[in-house]
């Protein structure tokens, strides 16, 4: 029979069928030894040391540039930034990666004591859409990574033209310098040159190059033609009026060439073709210089030195900027959906010039045009729980505002430092407006740009977003 103490231990601390086991065995009496109290204690490695890495957080990406869908120039280098954190511990002891979309590493840093590094992408980069990854590790091989789509914008430059990549025909020539000479000082000269090395989009294209015409009588000028190489059976238009690409008129033959052509013309041939008396530019379809699509008077271009021309096509739109000012931004009907080549036409009539080109740089939209430099990406998952993500920010100016706060002085100038406030109820990149006395020769922690008698400030990558009641400052000095 079981004990009555036994029976209620049993029935207190254990199942029946544990009863029943126990009470099979006599019970024994606790062995008590005198000892101190344990204590709770971290744990430990074999050393006794406790383990440094021991509930260590995971580093944080807390910005970086190039921003997700930024579109890289066509700048031989790109710059790569990046902003971390690793909580409690010092940010110079993490190490920050860059890497291609080959897995190919680009650069190796230790970012500074703000958590900040960069480094310059000058390796050769595909064309078009493709991909960055960041990765950051602490010393105790923790890891964050962030991947970054771009697209690279596809372009090729020449300040010396390279006769190995171009066609030359009729009277032009390729000088010692690298310029271009599309005609001698000759009546009836007709000259084109084409760079054959590389196709482009007839309607998504921005070039730029220089020309000069001088030392003649003023005849005829030049054109910039976008060839179309699916219709074209030749590299040379018309002389006199025709400049090289048109014809169908009755100052000229032709052959006409297909694709578009913008002309500068520096010499009146009657109404037909010319619709001015004035230097004109002029956009045409197949080369058809009787019937312009658009046209505009200019500065005379003759005997005034370099001209800096830069022309943009977003089909249907046209814009045509000489030496900074834009002569033509015009909407045309026609057909730019064509594989061209880019080159120069020029020719001379009864009158003469030289005609010269230099510098040319086209750049072929390889990139989408929905593809923006939005500012800091968002970070990954495991970034900072305080980073604004993209479709949450506003950026709505009145939700900030400016103390400006002069810190010199010295008459002939002056310092100011800003603390900018988010004092709305959501998160938001900041801008604001700053009137300012003179303009501004310094400027630290924040972007600026001038709108009429105000400066438009906003912040950087690393303090541009700003949470409800959340601060940042920044700072410039300005000369009156």
């Amino acid at each position: 029979m079981r004990s009555p103490s036994l029976l209620a231990l049993c029935a207190a601390s254990l199942s029946s069928t544990a009863c029943m086991d126990y009470e099979m065995h006599a019970p024994k009496e606790p062995i008590v030894e005198d000892s101190e109290p344990l204590e709770a204690t971290t744990p430990t490695g074999s050393s006794g040391v406790t383990p440094p890495c021991f509930h260590d957080p995971t580093p944080r990406i807390l910005g970086a540039s190039p921003t997700d869908g930024q579109i890289l120039s066509t700048d031989a280098s790109v710059a790569l930034e990046a902003w971390v954190d690793d909580g409690p511990d010092t940010p110079t002891d993490l190490t920050i990666e860059w890497f291609d979309g080959a897995g190919n590493p680009i650069s190796v840093l230790q970012p500074d004591e703000d958590g900040y590094a960069s480094a310059v992408w000058t390796d050769p980069r595909p064309d078009g859409p493709q991909q960055l990854d960041l990765k950051v590790t602490d010393t105790c091989g923790n890891v964050v990574e962030q991947e970054i789509p771009v697209c690279q914008q596809a372009s090729y430059h020449q300040d010396e033209l390279e006769l190995d990549s171009w066609h030359l025909e009729g009277d032009a020539e390729l000088l010692s310098d690298g310029t271009l000479q599309l005609t001698e000082l000759d009546t009836w000269q007709i000259g084109s040159a084409f760079m054959v090395a590389q196709e482009v989009s007839g309607g998504e294209v921005d070039i730029r190059f220089d020309f000069l015409t001088e030392g003649g009588t003023g005849a005829d000028g030049i054109s910039l033609t976008a060839l179309d190489v699916d219709r074209m059976t030749g590299f040379l238009g018309g002389s006199g009026c025709g400049l090289g690409y048109g014809g169908g008129t009755a100052c000229t033959e032709g052959p006409a060439l297909p694709g578009w052509s913008i002309e500068l013309d520096t010499w009146y041939n009657g109404e037909l073709p010319d619709p001015t008396t004035d230097d004109h530019i002029a956009f045409t379809f197949d080369g058809d210089v009787a019937s312009p699509e658009a046209w505009a008077p200019v500065p005379d271009l003759e005997e005034s030195g370099w001209h800096t021309v830069e022309v943009s096509v977003r089909a249907p739109r046209v814009t045509v900027h000489i030496d900074g000012t834009v002569y033509m931004d015009a909407e045309v009907d026609g057909h730019f959906d064509f594989p061209a080549v880019i080159g120069f036409t020029g020719s001379t009539g009864g009158q003469t010039n030289l005609h010269w080109i230099r510098s040319l740089e086209v750049t072929e939209l390889a990139c989408p045009d929905d593809s923006v430099d939005d500012g800091p990406s968002e970070p990954d998952a495991s970034g900072d729980d305080d980073w604004v993500p993209e479709d949450d920010e506003d950026t709505d100016a009145d939700l900030v505002e400016a103390t400006v706060v002069e810190s010199a002085d010295w008459g002939a100038g002056w310092c100011a430092d800003v603390t900018v406030t988010n004092i709305g109820e959501g998160a938001a990149l900041w801008t604001t407006r700053v009137p300012v006395d003179g303009t501004i020769d310094t400027i630290w922690s924040a972007e600026v740009t001038v709108d009429g008698a105000d400066w438009e400030f906003q912040g950087e990558p690393w303090n541009r977003a700003l949470e409800p009641g959340e601060s940042t400052e920044f700072g410039f000095c300005a000369n009156r």
